[in-house]
């Protein structure tokens, strides 16, 4: 019995270092299946990266080309340059909305006043009063002014007319809302509209 025993511890004794390559060979193996991974892991990560770097420097030259495409729209929309490189700042008037002044300021400048104005808010009351003077109020009446007070162009010898006051004041916020971004020195030309 003792004997069987022995031979038996004999026997797993010799198999033991066979059984302990096999777990180091499985582990080996697990570890370099492991490693594998993580290298693929890692290059689909850089692989990613590349990608969204690519497609965020695509997006970004998408993007900054637009940008440039309105910005060069809205200095078109905004002036026009002529000779000299002066630039006239077209400001749009609807017919539509305020009837009465459009019609004098196309009147007016058939009439012969001039068409491209600047703007010189600094001496718009003198103005004013230049060239209102001797010309009567009249109740429910504004005395609409053509060239506008705030254009250089304005003053004695501008063409006044009586018409409604909504749509003098309306017409004349306007105007100014389009041009109070522009300095004192901007050229502009008042061009009437049909839409609202």
């Amino acid at each position: 019995m003792l004997k069987t025993a022995g031979k038996g511890v004999t026997i797993a004794a010799k198999e033991a270092p066979k059984a302990i390559k096999n777990i180091e060979k499985a582990g080996s193996e697990a570890v370099s299946k492991a490693d594998d991974g993580i290298k693929a892991a890692k290059k689909a990560v850089v692989k990613k990266g590349e990608k969204i770097k690519d497609a965020t420097v695509k997006g970004g030259k998408k993007i900054e080309k637009a940008v440039k495409e309105n910005v060069s729209e809205a200095k078109r929309a905004a002036g026009t340059v002529h000779k000299g490189g002066s630039k006239t700042v077209d400001v749009k008037l609807s017919k539509k909305k305020y009837p009465e002044s459009a019609q004098h300021i196309e009147e007016a400048i058939k009439e012969g006043q001039p068409d491209t104005l600047t703007i010189d808010r600094s001496g718009a009351s003198a103005r004013r009063r230049a060239s209102l003077q001797g010309v009567d109020t009249v109740p429910e009446f504004d005395r609409d002014e053509y060239p506008p007070a705030m254009s250089k162009e304005g003053g004695a010898g501008a063409s006044v007319k009586l018409i409604n006051p909504s749509d003098n004041r309306g017409s004349g916020s306007s105007i100014s809302g389009q041009l109070r971004k522009y300095p004192n020195g901007t050229k502009y030309r008042i061009i009437i509209i049909d839409e609202v």
